[in-house]
């Protein structure tokens, strides 16, 4: 660290944290477990429900939208 001529340090910079796919998934995964139940205001589009059981469908507000799927295996209707 270096100091200037008034004794005040230089900021540390610290570089970006990059993220693994796996790790991205994992925090996204358990900040939506923690919201379950709290999601509201938006609506449920392009719904299709596959062979396999599983479902996609996008979430969306007036602003955003979302892709999503629920894997069978979740027993979700």
């Amino acid at each position: 660290m270096t100091t200037d001529l008034f004794g005040t340090p230089e900021p540390v910079r610290e570089e970006p944290r990059i993220f693994s796919v796996s790790e991205l998934t994992r925090s996204v995964r358990s900040v939506l477990e923690r919201m379950s139940g709290r999601l509201g205001g938006g609506e449920i589009s392009n719904y299709r429900k596959q062979a396999s059981g599983h479902q996609y469908f996008t979430l969306k507000d007036a602003q955003s939208q979302l892709s999503c799927v629920w894997f069978a295996r979740q027993g979700f209707g």
